[in-house]
């Protein structure tokens, strides 16, 4: 069962979530991201056997990790 708002504005989750509300979970988060005002703060790990993704909030844009 999704997560619904309780009469006192919190969020109620009723048992352990399918796999349809995990995905649509995670998708839902990664359209946020990539389609959201820091998509072009995406950068990928420098080192060559890394590929974590992160959001480079640093003022210039410039960290590497």
């Amino acid at each position: 069962m999704p997560p619904q708002l309780t009469s006192l504005g919190g969020i109620e989750r009723a048992g352990p979530p399918s796999a349809d509300v995990v995905l649509a979970t995670v998708a839902r988060a990664a359209v946020i991201l990539l389609g959201g005002p820091n998509a072009d703060r995406l950068r990928e790990c420098a080192s060559d056997n890394c590929s974590t993704l992160f959001v480079d909030t640093s003022r210039a844009a410039a960290r590497q990790w």
